[in-house]
């Protein structure tokens, strides 16, 4: 479960993803693929903070301007200014494309880029925390939309989230006994146990900007996007899920 960052599909962000069969391991790969260079530039020494996704995993950081992060497997930066009269530039370059993207002096927007086969970007509303919510226990809402599940999740910014490749199929599972389900149920997630958890998911690896998890009863697998980085600040090594009709 899980939640589309600043429109990116906390797929579960998308989350939340992409899925397939893998081999268990507790580390996650190597990076691969071409260099991405994301330079940011703007106010000289205006303060920063934000975070980025490489190999599935995220990675805080509070700098000041300029700053470029050029390596491989980057899939997601999400940045703010301290200061709302800074300005703030992000330029991105990578084997798929570039883009470019601000915050202008005066805009408390910070701004966001994504890395899946080209560039995307936009804008962090002031509103939005980039920091995963501190409560233990997360509920979303998914629903049946255009063929797959999907959620809203405003506080992340995330709107029809979309759940893929295998993980829509866990879906089906929980909510095989709740009727209507389609039309929205109430799905409750924790890194930690909690009491009535009905299936428990345990990471496998990391891949794809995403992250990899698995069901033992029934065997099922499915990628969870870097959308459930609005939900966690690292990849949680288990994930405790529940599903219940969505209240009146």
């Amino acid at each position: 479960m899980i939640r589309t960052f600043l429109g990116i599909p906390l797929c579960l962000t998308a989350a939340l993803a992409v899925l397939c069969a893998c081999t268990n391991t507790n580390s996650p790969p190597a990076s691969s693929g071409p260099p991405v260079t994301i330079a940011l530039t703007g106010t000289a020494g205006a303060p920063i903070t934000g975070y980025y996704v490489r190999d599935g995993q995220r990675v805080q950081f509070d700098d000041v301007l300029p700053k470029t992060f050029t390596m491989p497997g980057i899939s997601q930066i999400a940045i703010r200014k301290i200061h709302k009269e800074d300005t703030l530039l992000a330029n991105g370059r990578s084997g798929d494309g570039s883009v470019q993207t601000s915050s202008p002096g005066g805009s408390d927007d910070g701004i966001w880029l994504t890395v899946q086969g080209g560039f995307t970007c936009g804008p962090i509303p002031p509103g939005q925390s980039l920091a995963p919510p501190e409560n233990a226990l997360m509920v979303i809402s998914p629903y049946w939309y255009q063929g797959t599940w999907v959620f809203d999740d405003p506080r992340a910014g995330l709107v029809r989230e979309p759940f893929v490749q295998g993980v829509p199929e866990m879906i089906d599972y929980l909510v095989k006994d709740i009727p209507s389900a389609k039309e929205g149920f109430r799905l409750t997630f924790s890194a930690k146990p909690f009491p009535g958890y009905q299936k428990k998911l345990t990471w496998v690896r990391a891949d794809m900007g995403g992250n990899y998890y698995r069901m033992d009863d029934p065997p099922m697998q499915g990628w969870l996007c870097p959308a459930m980085f609005r939900y966690f600040a690292s990849a949680p090594r288990e994930l405790y899920a529940r599903a219940d009709p969505k209240s009146n």
